[in-house]
């Protein structure tokens, strides 16, 4: 398949300096390279399953599993991750002090991010289940 490097960089905050040149970001990036290869086709539904399981715990077993059709048309890959194969770079603290007088502003703003309320489709008659609620809601249950 492919050798690409694949690169993630969460945003986690801004550093805002005493001048733009001293501003900066906290940051995390990693960046994976290998050889990218399809899961075998016994191996796509379980690898799909995990995936959906982590990203909304629960929600696998409150929806019918994937069928055939649905398993032909989704690719999944792997990448393993071996060493040499990544970096990782992080970014953290403050602005620098800086080595002229200011009467500016300097410090962190932090990026947070949170799940919204859920947002039912128009054509949808069931309440919220319960995967969902704790998404967003981790003390729900």
């Amino acid at each position: 398949m492919s050798t690409d490097a694949q690169p993630a960089s969460p945003l986690d905050a801004l550093v805002v300096g005493h001048t733009t040149f001293e501003s900066s970001a906290n940051y995390r990036s990693a960046v994976l390279r290998g050889r990218r290869e399809p899961l075998p086709d016994d191996d796509r539904d379980a690898a799909l399953n995990v995936l959906s399981d982590h990203l909304i715990p629960g929600r696998v077993a409150e929806v019918r599993p994937s069928n055939r059709k649905e398993l032909a048309m989704t690719q999944v890959l792997a990448l393993p991750i071996t060493l040499g194969s990544w970096t990782y770079k992080e970014r953290t603290g403050p602005a620098s002090e800086p080595d002229e007088p200011t009467d500016a502003w300097c410090g962190i703003v932090p990026r947070l991010t949170s799940w919204g309320t859920p947002e039912a489709s128009s054509w949808t008659t069931s309440a919220v289940p319960a995967s969902v609620r704790r998404l967003v809601d981790p003390s729900t249950d």
